[in-house]
């Protein structure tokens, strides 16, 4: 019956994933360097040097849309329905993704705007820029409610619907009321910027480029545990109720346990920096690197089960899917590595 087929099928996947068989397929589009991408359902949103986002349909490998800035686009935010993006050009752009409409230019940064992210459900977009500000915007009127200032440029940012949460290049995390834009709070032990926040639970954790990472209780605002090891920047990381898994530039991932703090694997064989990652929240990680290579780890024992080369230039930003990974570079290409569908004898 047709449950075995899927059973079937589910397990062919898993197979290939194990067995590192797959598909990968170039889609070509951007003339520079990809800093972003964002997936939702069978939809492709990549941001570049070349001042444009693209948006693409998976299932065809077409392009839909082409948007615009007059500057390199840093990073985007896209929820199936609406793509916020960011410049260099000091602006916001809101577009609806189906009809290719820009439905609103935001301006009020004074210098390239580093991250966004935005919220349909809250109707908010948080930025933040070099010119050492987060702002806090009306998603569906583009006005600007608060401006939060820094003492240095704000390279990370995360929030709720009562605060927001930044982290920059002063080493400070600051707390901000999202109501009021006042400043409640400010988080200090990293000794260098802080390059990005995640917010989980209760807990808010920090990687820096001071080779940390830090746990933070947000109510309190004590810090309530480091993890070290990493002799380079942690460039990005991935929490879940029991780990933390963190990249950094001296070309490793690793594994700690988040109640203890104690590191349980280190991932080595990236030959350059760990620019990304993604992990699925149980055994598949994937990595990106400066040496152009994507791995795909089992972090249970630590194995690289695959090495992906597809790409001519570092990887910049990944996906991580049930049936594939799609990756971005400095190469200007996107790659589709495809894990589904490839029938072999199990």
């Amino acid at each position: 019956g047709s449950w075995k087929l899927a059973y079937r099928e589910k397990l062919q996947l898993h197979h290939n994933w194990w067995e590192g068989r797959h598909r990968v397929r170039a889609l070509r589009g951007h003339q520079e360097a990809i800093n972003a991408l964002a997936i939702f359902s069978n939809r492709l949103v990549t941001a570049s040097e070349d001042e444009t986002i693209i948006t693409w349909d998976l299932e065809t490998l077409r392009r839909l849309h082409v948007f615009h800035h007059s500057g390199p686009v840093f990073c985007l935010s896209f929820d199936g329905n609406i793509i916020v993006s960011a410049s260099w050009d000091e602006t916001i752009k809101i577009f609806n993704e189906s009809t290719g409409n820009c439905l609103h230019t935001l301006h009020g940064h004074i210098d390239s705007v580093e991250c966004i992210r935005h919220s349909a459900a809250l109707n908010r977009i948080v930025s933040g820029s070099w010119d050492r500000t987060a702002r806090v915007w009306d998603l569906s009127t583009g006005a600007c409610l608060h401006t939060c200032r820094h003492e240095g440029v704000v390279f990370a940012i995360d929030f709720d619907e009562t605060i927001l949460m930044t982290g920059s290049g002063e080493s400070d995390i600051v707390v901000w009321s999202m109501r009021t834009g006042e400043r409640l709070a400010v988080m200090q032990g990293h000794t260098d910027a802080v390059t990005c926040l995640q917010r989980h639970g209760n807990w808010l954790y920090s990687a820096s480029r001071d080779c940390s990472v830090r746990k933070w209780n947000v109510e309190t605002g004590r810090c309530e545990c480091v993890f070290e090891g990493h002799a380079g920047d942690v460039s990005c990381m991935q929490v879940t109720d029991r780990f933390l898994v963190s990249g950094s530039l001296d070309a490793t991932c690793r594994v700690f346990d988040v109640a203890t703090g104690s590191c349980i694997q280190v991932l080595q064989g990236h030959t350059l920096g760990v620019s990304c990652l993604q992990w699925d929240g149980e055994d598949r990680l994937v990595s990106g690197s400066h040496d152009t290579t994507l791995r795909l780890w089992d972090i249970q024992t630590g194995q690289c089960l695959q090495v992906l080369k597809g790409h001519a230039g570092p990887i910049t930003c990944i996906s991580l899917e049930e049936d594939r990974i799609v990756s971005a570079s400095e190469d200007a290409s996107v790659c589709l590595w495809s894990f589904g569908g490839i029938a072999q004898t199990i």
